[in-house]
């Protein structure tokens, strides 16, 4: 098994100087073209115009989002989350990667 990764503290520390509103927008058009296709419908319905906060731990940043019309759009200011979601970014790309290989193996014949 492959030796879980860290975002380097110095670089963390300048990420955490950074406005996260341009992060947060890449990150949202990221999410909409990647994962949100591939969340059920009454996930998206139930997140639907409710904060939700995206935190990369080892990152020292996070992003808060809605979802608006089946896609993620980024919130400003720095209300209260309704749903907190944390992880190191590594747990984050883990979590796609074991995705990207389920649909793989669920879209076989057979499975």
């Amino acid at each position: 098994m492959t030796e879980a990764w860290t975002v380097p503290a110095p670089l963390a520390r300048l990420l955490g100087l950074l406005p996260s509103r341009p992060p947060a927008w890449l990150f949202a058009q990221a999410l909409n073209a990647t994962l949100v296709p591939a969340l059920p419908t009454d996930l998206l319905a139930a997140l639907a115009g409710r904060r939700v906060r995206l935190r990369v731990t080892d990152a020292g940043v996070h992003a808060d989002f809605t979802v608006a019309g089946a896609r993620l759009q980024v919130l400003g200011g720095h209300g209260a989350p309704d749903v907190a979601i944390a992880a190191s970014a590594w747990d984050f790309f883990s979590l796609r990667a074991a995705r990207r290989i389920r649909t793989r193996c669920s879209s076989r014949d057979g499975w």
